[in-house]
């Protein structure tokens, strides 16, 4: 957006087809200043090249408006569609291995020892609290070993072989691939 607008010589229906000529310049002293310094041409090529850069690219034309009075100069340039696609691509790439690498950090610092017990055990073969209690050397399920499950599933690391019955009789508990995976990265 710029105030105020293109110069009234120029007509608008040139304006949006991009063949602007300039027969006047609104302020020739700050024109000439700003291209010793190399930040405009002052030869009304602007426009022009903005079309034939956003072609080159592959983007949608650039969209140029102006009011009657050229009290503003507004263009509008598209993103292409490439650019959105693979930046979309990209960012969802870099932010999934952004959280993978998250969870195994978390993954490694956060486990208790009775937990990686189960983990390793759950690794051999789907067993059920009772059963894993038991082989831990506990005869009873006690309190660290039930936290121990609720972390475990909370974390998705295990899962429930009845999962819309979770407190059922017959429960057993499985390890999840992600925790599998883990398990092997952490004996290395």
């Amino acid at each position: 957006m710029s105030f105020p607008g293109p110069d009234k010589s120029i007509r608008k229906a040139d304006l949006y087809s991009g063949t602007v000529i300039a027969r006047r310049y609104r302020n020739r002293r700050i024109g000439e200043f700003l291209k010793e310094l190399k930040l405009t041409e002052g030869r009304s090529t602007g426009i022009p090249k903005i079309i034939r850069s956003m072609s080159n690219n592959g983007s949608p034309k650039p969209i140029f408006d102006t009011d009657d009075e050229r009290t503003y100069f507004k263009v509008e340039l598209c993103i292409n569609n490439n650019f959105i696609n693979k930046n979309i691509e990209t960012h969802n790439k870099a932010q999934d291995e952004a959280q993978d690498e998250a969870q195994d950090k978390t993954l490694s610092y956060s486990l208790s020892e009775i937990q990686i017990k189960i983990l390793s055990l759950l690794s051999k073969n789907i067993a059920s609290k009772t059963e894993i209690a038991t082989e831990l050397g506990y005869k009873s399920i006690a309190g660290n070993i039930k936290r121990a499950f609720n972390e475990l599933l909370d974390k998705s690391l295990i899962e429930y072989t009845i999962p819309q019955k979770p407190n059922s009789k017959n429960q057993k508990y499985l390890i999840t691939h992600k925790a599998a995976e883990k398990l092997k990265s952490l004996k290395k």
